[in-house]
């Protein structure tokens, strides 16, 4: 009577060096002077090897997510050839 269940993912397939996904993630803040900051974590995956990098910054401007990209792509040796952006402000302007 009921339906058969479905997978709730899909699954990656991607070449070696071919695909990145990147996110930012909030850990907090941290003291800043007499002020205090949020941290931001800005991590990258290599898809295919999983290889990762993380940087931390207290801010999420554009200036940081174009640093944090050029950091990891000097880290990974090279730039991928797509770049899974999940939903953060500095990256998607709206939803399609």
């Amino acid at each position: 009577m009921r339906p058969r269940r479905h997978a709730a993912f899909l699954t990656l397939a991607c070449a070696p060096g071919a695909c990145a996904q990147v996110d930012w993630g909030s850990c907090g803040s941290v003291p800043v002077g007499q002020t205090h900051r949020q941290l931001r974590c800005f991590g990258m995956v290599r898809c295919y090897s999983r290889m990762l990098y993380v940087a931390c910054t207290v801010a999420q401007t554009m200036a940081h997510v174009l640093a944090c990209h050029h950091h990891a792509w000097e880290f990974f040796g090279g730039i991928p050839h797509t770049i899974m952006v999940d939903h953060f402000t500095s990256a998607v302007l709206k939803r399609a």
